[in-house]
């Protein structure tokens, strides 16, 4: 894929939206700080104004398009929904019209660039995966907060299936929707083992958009196998499979039983992820991205 920024491009402004990926955007900005590249993050809630928008010396990198309220001159959407989501299967919806006008589309699958390719016939569209950076680990002084099973995401009909079968068999989960920064730091540190559950199916992708924060945190994570045989295969190093609901709840009876054995897969998975997948490796845009500002 050809890759030129427009002439007179002199500064990059991210935008992370929603909250859930302001780490990986914090992450992927201070690594482009650390190219020498002008960029910046984006910290106010509300879209950027009018005269921002239409300087045509700004790249906005834009992390979630779906809170899209006006188009910037010059922008790059950074595509973390899932290929089964309502917003990428209506082809003329405000958001994959904004997709089109996109000067790159960057999504986190090979699955959904294949579909995003085939599904909306994108011309421009590129890996960008997530990856491990030292500002994703949290302060050794943070808070924590104690549960032997942490599962963070919203609830849905087949996840409550899930979870209740958890109950039945005698595991506590402990269920988290709405919690950022200090608050989720301190239950994610607290966790014995994070759970991994799809909110899509039919197909599934993995959810390494989650997994970032918690491979680089020592965290042991037990997920559902996806649709993307080839990207959990990746992820085995760090992630624990099993497909069935059956699998995941004897996976986490094991591991609780066995505190050496959740140690050593904390370990395995942190050193895993941290030598790798650091976010400078395999970032397959960012050669091309530094090109564009220092010709």
């Amino acid at each position: 894929m050809e890759f030129s920024l427009p002439a007179g491009i002199q500064r990059i402004l991210w935008l992370g939206y929603p909250d859930y990926v302001l780490e990986f955007v914090t992450a992927a900005v201070q690594q482009l700080k650390e190219l020498n590249l002008p960029a910046e993050q984006w910290t106010q809630a509300q879209w950027p104004p009018s005269v921002l928008l239409r300087d045509p010396k700004i790249l906005f990198i834009i992390s979630n398009g779906l809170r899209i309220q006006q188009l910037p001159v010059h922008f790059i959407i950074h595509q973390i929904e899932q290929c089964s989501s309502k917003s990428l299967l209506q082809p003329n919806s405000a958001y994959t019209q904004a997709l089109r006008k996109a000067l790159y589309v960057w999504d986190y699958s090979q699955l959904n660039i294949r579909t995003l390719t085939s599904r909306l016939h994108l011309p421009k569209v590129g890996l960008l995966e997530f990856g491990y950076h030292k500002s994703l680990e949290f302060p050794k002084e943070t808070l924590i907060s104690k549960s032997d099973i942490l599962f963070l995401g919203a609830r849905t009909e087949r996840r409550n299936r899930i979870l209740s079968e958890f109950s039945r068999a005698g595991l506590s989960v402990r269920v988290e929707s709405k919690l950022f920064g200090a608050n989720k730091a301190a239950a994610i540190q607290g966790a014995k083992i994070v759970l991994n559950l799809h909110y899509y199916t039919n197909p599934s992708i993995l959810e390494t958009e989650r997994l970032m924060l918690l491979l680089a945190n020592k965290k042991c994570i037990v997920s559902e196998t996806s649709s993307d045989a080839e990207l959990d295969s990746s992820y085995c190093q760090g992630v624990v499979f099993e497909s069935t609901a059956h699998g995941l709840i004897a996976r986490c009876k094991e591991i609780l039983a066995n505190p050496e054995l959740r140690q050593s897969l904390e370990t395995q998975a942190y050193e895993w992820f941290s030598t790798s997948k650091p976010l400078h490796r395999v970032w397959e845009n960012l050669d091309k991205l530094k090109e564009s500002f220092t010709q």
